[in-house]
């Protein structure tokens, strides 16, 4: 005789309401990025130097484990574009985290190369944002002011 235990109706919908309230603490958790011209901030900054490198703090909404890929579009004024794509083992971390950057004036980063021999730096002047995605799916968009 095979035997089935039963949940009681008041188990059962508690087990219910909790998988619901996860479920909703999940759909409504975003990652988060932060843009900073700083190592290791708390908070964004909205502006940027044309001559900043800029360091974006990825943390995802939940863990992942196992190998990721993560690309990233950066997107200025005039067509000015940087795309990059890694592949990131999120098991040798925290499953979280993932560090982005775009190196605009220094020596050899984004706009010095662009820029050549001019010296007007107002073209790349206005408003930019940075977009991520994660497997081929959009993952997060930000936007931010580069003066």
């Amino acid at each position: 005789m095979v035997s089935h235990s039963k949940i009681s109706r008041g188990t059962a919908l508690l087990l219910f309401s909790v998988l619901i309230n996860f479920a909703l603490v999940l759909a409504n958790s975003s990652p988060k990025l932060i843009l900073t011209t700083k190592n290791y901030a708390l908070e964004s900054d909205k502006k940027f130097s044309a001559y900043d490198k800029i360091h974006g703090y990825l943390t995802l909404s939940v863990p992942l484990t196992g190998v990721h890929t993560l690309e990233t579009v950066w997107r200025g004024p005039n067509e000015v574009m940087s795309r990059s794509k890694a592949d990131i083992d999120f098991s040798k971390s925290s499953g979280q985290t993932a560090y982005i950057w775009l190196d605009l004036g220094s020596e050899g980063g984004l706009l010095s190369s662009l820029r050549g021999q001019e010296s007007d730096n107002s073209k790349y002047v206005g408003n930019w944002h940075v977009e991520t995605l994660l497997d081929g799916q959009p993952l997060i968009k930000k936007d931010f002011l580069v003066n």
